[in-house]
């Protein structure tokens, strides 16, 4: 056999060597929720792109149940209600994580396995179908995707968009807007003014109250007046 030969064939095996174990090795694929528990922050996921063998078929990968992240420290973290064919990143730790996962403190990798889906993470994103008002282009934004609830920031204010109540500290009264609750206070002002009574001896009504009453102005409702 030429040496020529060898080489190619020396080529080929390990080339098909390298492939084969690239593909058993896990970094990032996107992932589609299956189910998601929530009081334990694990996650049945589908790894959204298959495998593809050396004779050209594919293969769909195993489902996996790992962590969900979870933005948080200091006492605080936010966490998402994940519903069924949500996306996001599948990301594969080194090694094995599950010692560290039963107290999350320093610990051993449990087995010799490494770049493994099952010692993956599952990072939530929408990736696409972002629906951003033009006015929050600038802004830090949280928001549904049915853009009837949002928290706006920007440099000089906060904006809260509700579709229906804004409840402070879990009450079920909602917040009264200031205009609102502005106007209403002034129509009774209004009424007060100009309202008189029957004269019980004459059966004539009386003049309007004899110190003046005033309809209260926006002013009041400024960011210096807000709060007391």
């Amino acid at each position: 056999m030429k040496k020529d030969n060898i080489n190619k064939d020396l080529y080929g095996i390990l080339d098909l060597f390298g492939k084969k174990l690239m593909r058993d090795i896990g970094m990032c694929l996107p992932g589609l929720v299956v189910e998601y528990n929530r009081e334990n922050n694990l996650a049945k996921i589908k790894i959204a792109i298959d495998m593809l063998l050396e004779n050209g078929d594919r293969k769909t990968r195993s489902i996996i149940e790992v962590p969900v992240y979870s933005y948080g420290g200091g006492g605080f973290f936010i966490n998402f209600p994940l519903k069924k064919d949500d996306t996001g990143w599948v990301i594969v730790n080194d090694r094995d994580i599950s010692l560290f996962l039963d107290d999350l403190k320093q610990s051993e990798p449990n087995t010799l396995r490494f770049h493994k889906y099952s010692d993956a993470v599952f990072f939530p994103d929408k990736i696409k179908l972002l629906c951003l008002d033009e006015v929050d282009s600038s802004n830090l934004v949280i928001q549904n995707l049915e853009k009837t609830t949002k928290i706006s920031i920007s440099q000089e204010k906060i904006t809260i968009k509700t579709a229906d109540k804004l409840l402070l500290n879990g009450e079920s009264e909602a917040v009264v807007l200031g205009n609102t609750f502005l106007s209403a206070i002034n129509t009774i002002l209004s009424a007060l003014a100009s309202h008189t009574h029957t004269n019980g001896n004459a059966g004539n009504p009386t003049g309007a109250p004899i110190q003046s009453i005033s309809t209260l102005q926006n002013s009041i409702l400024s960011k210096k007046n807000f709060g007391g």
